[in-house]
């Protein structure tokens, strides 16, 4: 795709590349007509599927653009260029989750923090009947604030891709390890969840819980909905209200790190996701997000 800095698409005038993935190039661009900075989402050439793609585009782009949560990024307009839909949303210059956690340790609390207005979003979304499809650190924005905001709902969907979750880049271990994908897949239905406590010294027996029955095998085990997730967060969080706020041991290699911890609580919350879809065990929709 051509390089669009100095280009306007429309109203909203391109500045810089703030990142790219396998299906789309985003921009920090200026909203000429409302003067603000906006993020571009532009759908890389080739994705589209001319107006069979371009109509669902539409029809996507409208019901998201219909959501209004503080933590969910706010989708302000939709259009196309050359043949290329871009999406138009309200530009968080915080970055990503994934570049603030990059391998660095936080507290358990702190990771609550981070997930309960995520799990609260998510649970917005479902009442209105939309569904991410697409959670992983890289789809959590931070604003200059330190608040969390969640982005991409259904764009990978829309595109009928996948792209991987790069675990490894970040330097935690994989819960479930094999040659294959497909080899991830049959442990995820068949073998026990490795127990979080194993790979954080000094994690919580109570969180050590919350992660095992979010990823209980059988769906009647899990939490049934965003709402009593984020219930049971809030719940862990005001028990251990006024205690120090303890950083996890480093002293058993190879060390996961508190980040691993959020990376499967993450994990937890897509597979509630894809209970409250289909109301029976499932596996994820990228598999390869379990596997890299």
């Amino acid at each position: 795709m051509a390089d669009l800095i100095g280009q306007s698409l429309g109203r909203y005038h391109i500045l810089e590349q703030l990142g790219e993935g396998g299906m789309a190039v985003v921009y920090k661009a200026f909203d000429t007509r409302l003067e603000r900075n906006v993020a571009i989402k532009v759908i890389l050439p080739g994705k589209a599927q001319k107006d069979k793609f371009l109509k669902r585009f539409e029809r996507e782009a409208k019901a998201l653009a219909s959501l209004s949560h503080p933590n969910i990024v706010k989708v302000i307009d939709y259009g196309e260029h050359e043949g290329m839909p871009y999406l138009v949303m309200e530009y968080i210059p915080g970055g990503t989750l994934k570049q603030k956690l990059n391998g660095k340790q936080t507290s358990w609390q702190e990771a609550i923090r981070l997930l309960i207005p995520i799990a609260k979003a998510l649970s917005y979304a479902h009442d209105n009947k939309i569904i991410h499809r697409d959670i992983k650190p890289a789809n959590i924005l931070i604003t200059q604030s330190g608040e969390p905001m969640l982005s991409d709902f259904g764009i990978a969907k829309i595109l009928e891709v996948e792209e991987t979750l790069d675990l490894t880049g970040m330097g935690v271990r994989r819960p479930y390890q094999a040659d294959t994908p497909m080899a991830v897949v049959w442990k995820l239905a068949s073998e026990p969840l490795p127990r979080p406590k194993n790979y954080v010294d000094g994690l919580p027996d109570f969180i050590d819980q919350l992660l095992l029955k979010a990823l209980s095998k059988d769906p009647k085990d899990r939490f049934q909905d965003m709402h009593e997730f984020s219930a049971a967060l809030e719940m862990r969080l005001a028990m251990n209200k006024g205690k120090v706020h303890e950083k996890p041991k480093v002293g058993r290699p190879p060390a996961l790190g508190i980040a691993a911890v959020i990376i499967l609580i993450l994990i937890a919350v897509a597979f509630a996701v894809l209970k409250y879809r289909t109301g029976t065990q499932a596996v994820p929709d990228n598999l390869t997000e379990l596997a890299e």
